[in-house]
Formats: C-alpha cells, sequence, structure tokens
C-alpha cells in the first residue's frame, strides 16, 4: 500500500531493508519490529491490510507477537475510531493466567506484576 511505502521511505534504508527481508507487506494482522541502536524496539509497523477496508478489531492479533513493553499509535488510517483501536489492543494484550504458574512466574520474573496491559 501507499501508506506503508511512505512509512518505510521515512525510515530509511535500515527499516526499508528489514521490511523486504521480512517481506513485510502490511497484510492484516502482521507486525514487524524495528530495533533501534540499543538493539531494543524502536518502532513497530503493524499490518493494516487495505486501508479502505480497515477493521480496528484486527489489532486484536498483535499485542502477542511483540516483546513486552509500552507501545502507542503514531497514526492510524483516515476515519479510524481511536477508542476502538485501543479497545482491540487491550483485547488482544489480554490473557487470563489465573490457573497457569508457569505465564505467571514468567510475567512476575520479567518484571511486569500483572496489574497492567500493554498499552497502545
Amino acid at each position: 500500500p501507499a501508506g506503508l511505502q511512505a512509512v518505510i521511505e521515512a525510515g530509511g534504508a535500515g527499516l526499508a531493508g528489514l521490511a523486504a527481508g521480512a517481506e513485510f507487506k502490511a497484510q492484516s494482522g502482521r507486525a514487524l519490529v524495528a530495533p533501534g541502536p540499543d538493539g531494543r524496539p524502536a518502532r513497530v509497523l503493524v499490518g493494516l491490510g487495505e486501508e479502505s477496508r480497515f477493521d480496528p478489531m484486527s489489532l486484536r492479533a498483535v499485542p502477542s507477537k511483540l516483546p513486552a513493553g509500552d507501545y502507542a499509535f503514531q497514526a492510524l488510517p483516515d476515519g479510524a475510531d481511536p477508542t476502538l483501536a485501543a479497545i482491540a489492543w487491550g483485547v488482544g494484550s489480554y490473557a487470563f493466567d489465573r490457573y497457569k504458574a508457569d505465564l505467571r512466574k514468567a510475567r512476575e520474573s520479567a518484571g511486569d506484576s500483572g496489574e497492567r496491559n500493554r498499552n497502545c
């Protein structure tokens, strides 16, 4: 899509090479994590599918594909409701793990007490 090409060009040669290598073409539900100079995620490109048919609920699939952290939307398609996008992100971030001790231990060892989900 044209919007993807503009974002990739603005991100420079490194982002263009990463997107090409991962065959990232903004397919709905896909995410591409671009590292910063320190190797930690600096930017995440999220596939939205065709802009004219964007469904905010497609964002539910993304949080589980990302490393733990805080995330913020920098842009959404024209006419997209940011509240619905945030709700979809929150739904995708939720995991019922009350009876899954292994998941709780892993999350707690990563410094997450479970009191908050990844933000969007």
